[in-house]
């Protein structure tokens, strides 16, 4: 009797333990994400009223509840080695184009119930290359390691590295990760990528109106909408 009583308040203590040991996890994992949230909205906010590049910088207004989760290119590599599916956004808050279209993005992710994108910012990781007085190319930023495996890993969804010479947009022969850049991957495999803000605004600087936002936010959508469908969601299956 004596060990059947035993047995029991042992198999009672453990399962206990196991309890405990997933509800804190649960609770720290949305700490961490309301903390990302949070420090997304601090970082785009912090730079309003300031000036880059010696051009004003558009104000934002971040939600707090926003869907960011903060990695680094070295860990969306190894999400895509495992064979993770996710939304990833590249940009930097400085950034005049993501600026003009994030608020419109955070919308949209919340209005299709989209609530974890993963952030990376590429400011300082990417490359850069430029053409010297001679016309010559030249790389003038070297990219860390990290962002060129990402290149390499997302190659097939991302836009040539163009450079303008005398007026004309010329291809170098690389990939390169834009900002801003949305790239979705389905089960290890980068499936479509979509700058939202492209062939839409032409100047970063000018006022948003009210038919664009819906533009952005349509081709917003219709990478969600493709995330949604799953492996059904092909290369081939543009937005």
């Amino acid at each position: 009797m004596q060990n059947l009583k035993s047995k029991i308040i042992f198999i009672v203590v453990l399962v206990l333990c196991i309890f405990s040991f997933f509800a804190i996890s649960k609770v720290a994992i949305i700490h961490n994400n309301d903390t990302d949230s949070i420090k997304f909205k601090e970082e785009y906010e912090s730079l309003n009223g300031k000036k880059y590049k010696n051009k004003k910088i558009r104000d934002v207004k971040i939600e707090k509840d926003n869907p960011f989760v903060y990695k680094t290119a070295e860990e969306i590599v190894d999400l895509i080695e495992n064979g993770e599916s996710f939304i990833v956004y590249f940009g930097f808050s400085k950034c005049p184009w993501c600026r003009s279209m994030i608020e419109t993005f955070i919308k949209t992710a919340k209005e299709n119930n989209i609530d974890k994108i993963y952030y990376v910012d590429i400011e300082e990781i990417r490359n850069v290359i430029e053409y010297d007085k001679d016309g010559n190319l030249v790389t003038t930023k070297n990219g860390t390691p990290d962002y060129y495996d990402l290149v390499n890993k997302l190659n097939s969804v991302l836009n040539q590295y163009t450079l303008n010479n005398n007026g004309e947009e010329v291809a170098i022969g690389e990939k390169r990760i834009y900002a801003p850049n949305v790239v979705l991957v389905n089960n290890g495999e980068p499936v479509e990528m979509i700058d939202p803000i492209e062939n839409i605004i032409k100047d970063p600087a000018s006022e948003i109106t009210k038919e664009q936002k819906e533009e952005m936010s349509n081709k917003i959508k219709c990478l969600f909408s493709c995330m949604k469908k799953g492996n059904t969601c092909s290369i081939k299956t543009k937005c």
